[in-house]
């Protein structure tokens, strides 16, 4: 009979102890056994004093006093606190007991911390498939799948996780223990024995997810996980996340900022005008153009005359109320001038009208101001007069000027030059 081992403190040598000491215990019916490793200290020496425990009901450390005085036994740490482990669970490995469930625990945790997986010999069946009867359930609070039974949850009390696990063991777990029990009055944990289902390389406890984009729940068949979320974010419909890729531009997930796996693609970015270019880095040229062109410039001066009878014409107050105040004006000078015709004579002596007076000063104010009112307005309208006549040449210029060009394809560049 052989038994694969490593010679290492966290190598489970415990579930091997049954099958080992009853082939010890059949041999020595019939012959002897020789029981030998390596180096026959460590892996033999725990063997044979497990088999002195249960045969003598020994404590560990009688029982590796007894071995040495006939044979050079140096068991590792590791397999002096499997024994101890035995002789608590009364020389015997009760897969049952909580003492095992614990060592189980650990021992799994550290060959995860090494591996990133889990034997999948070692883990307990899948609660929905197992037959270990009824009683009380763990259930998934979305999909109400059966996760463990209440007999596969392990006692603890808070606080002896450091005590149980390693530090690398507890950094896997992402929990927080605490070293007194009484700094968490209440337990916020569940330690359980690894299932079947916890193994990534076993079909997933969970057959049902949720896109991420559309949020319409799908079979995880149908789903893909397309970048590096977990979570609730892990799961996509293809055409959800291409579509997503499409709209975007990239095929970069925006929440973990990785490339998407192989598969998805993205458009090619928009084309680039080659029928302008600019330039930041000096200043503004246009080429294509001659800017001496004779055309060009009266096209220009055109648009600017007609541009300034615009805004002129714009500026312009209403004509409307323009009349309306020169003829206000025309009649109050009317009626000045016919009072002042009928003005008296006074004699000497005889005391003036200060209103006289004063509407003789206005007569002769508004006899000085109508005549260069007149000049004014008459000065302005040839004005307006001669520019709308210009404006007209330069139109009929701009329209021969069109209409005598040929036509030819042109591109112009627009550019800074430094």
């Amino acid at each position: 009979m052989a038994v694969f081992a490593y010679d290492e403190e966290w190598e489970n040598l415990l579930d091997f102890f049954d099958i080992c000491l009853d082939f010890i215990d059949a041999g020595r019916k019939e012959k002897g056994v020789l029981v030998h490793c390596f180096a026959g200290e460590s892996r033999s020496a725990s063997m044979v004093i497990a088999y002195l425990m249960r045969t003598e009901k020994l404590s560990c450390q009688d029982a590796l006093a007894s071995l040495k005085q006939s044979a050079h036994a140096r068991p590792n740490l590791g397999f002096l606190k499997q024994l101890d482990l035995f002789e608590r669970m009364n020389f015997k490995v009760d897969r049952s007991s909580p003492i095992y469930k614990h060592f189980r625990l650990k021992t799994l945790g550290n060959l995860y911390s090494k591996d990133k997986r889990f034997d999948k010999l070692k883990l307990r069946a899948d609660p929905r498939m197992s037959n270990e009867g009824s009683g009380s359930t763990y259930q998934c609070k979305k999909c109400n799948n059966v996760l463990l039974f209440q007999k596969q949850v392990i006692v603890h009390t808070p606080g002896e996780a450091d005590l149980e696990f390693d530090d690398m063991f507890k950094n896997m777990m992402g929990e927080v223990h605490y070293k007194n029990p009484g700094d968490q009055k209440k337990c916020t944990s569940v330690f359980v024995e690894p299932l079947s289902w916890m193994n990534e390389e076993e079909d997933p406890l969970v057959w049902w997810g949720e896109c991420r984009i559309c949020q319409e729940e799908s079979a995880i068949k149908n789903l893909e996980s397309p970048c590096s979320c977990n979570g609730s974010l892990k799961y996509a419909h293809r055409k959800c996340v291409q579509r997503w890729c499409n709209e975007k531009g990239n095929t970069i997930c925006e929440i973990c900022h990785q490339p998407y796996q192989a598969g998805y693609t993205s458009p090619p970015p928009p084309p680039q005008s080659d029928e302008t270019t600019i330039d930041i880095g000096g200043g503004w040229t246009i080429s294509g153009l001659d800017l001496d062109d004779p055309n060009l410039l009266a096209i220009a001066e055109a648009e600017r005359q007609i541009l300034e009878l615009e805004y002129d014409d714009y500026t312009e107050p209403d004509t409307t109320l323009a009349a309306f105040f020169r003829i206000s004006a025309l009649i109050l000078m009317t009626l000045l001038l016919r009072y002042a015709l009928t003005i008296p004579d006074y004699a000497d002596g005889e005391e003036e009208d200060p209103s006289s007076i004063l509407s003789l000063f206005l007569l002769r104010a508004a006899t000085f101001l109508l005549p260069c009112y007149i000049m004014a307005s008459a000065i302005n309208i040839l004005h307006q007069r001669r520019q709308r006549q210009e404006a007209e040449a330069l139109a009929t210029r701009f329209a021969l000027v069109l209409s005598s060009r040929q036509p030819r394809d042109m591109v112009n560049y627009l550019s800074m030059e430094p």
